[in-house]
């Protein structure tokens, strides 16, 4: 039934071609099965399952929850914002079952930020059960710089019963204060 009128709506196949909504919405109550499909309008319903490629032209938003089953490419920019917590998680038991990546060009650069934060754990790294590996394949002094930019800002460094080591191989190891 159309949600306006509560009459009885035409029920329709399309397969192969092209249905294109040009003013409106594309509204679908129960489940809505839709293959190939370009969107300028709303797509709503209560199980909608898309197969094959779904494009879209214009903003999404989700009332609830999205479950995606299989990729999603992403061409141009992807903001992600929440008003809340924001949680990516992967069940994935292998090596890179969460992997971000840049392959923009030698000028690109990957930013984690904590933008309001004030507090001393305002970026934290964990890993609950395994280490922590840093690694930059700069040929450069400088290849990893951790640097407390504000004046008063200190680094320190603590371990446990299994020490502390610092290791140049062939290199200077400066130590400077004052």
């Amino acid at each position: 039934t159309t949600p306006s009128t509560g009459v009885a709506a035409a029920v329709f196949t399309i397969n192969p071609g092209d249905l294109t909504v040009t003013a409106g919405n594309i509204i679908g109550g129960g489940n809505c099965t839709i293959t190939g499909v370009t969107t300028t309008g709303t797509l709503a319903a209560g199980n909608t399952v898309v197969t094959g490629t779904l494009g879209v032209t214009s903003d999404v938003t989700v009332g609830g929850n999205l479950t995606i089953t299989g990729d999603v490419a992403i061409t141009g920019d992807f903001d992600l914002t929440n008003a809340a917590a924001t949680t990516i998680t992967s069940t994935d038991n292998a090596a890179g079952a969460i992997n971000f990546t840049c392959n923009g060009g030698a000028a690109e650069t990957f930013l984690i930020r904590a933008l309001q934060g004030t507090g001393a754990g305002a970026l934290t790294l964990t890993a609950a059960a395994g280490g922590v590996a840093i690694h930059a394949a700069r040929a450069a002094a400088n290849a990893i710089d951790l640097t407390a930019t504000d004046a008063a800002g200190g680094i320190t460094l603590t371990s446990g019963t299994g020490g502390f080591t610092v290791a140049a191989t062939n290199g200077a190891i400066d130590i400077a204060s004052g």
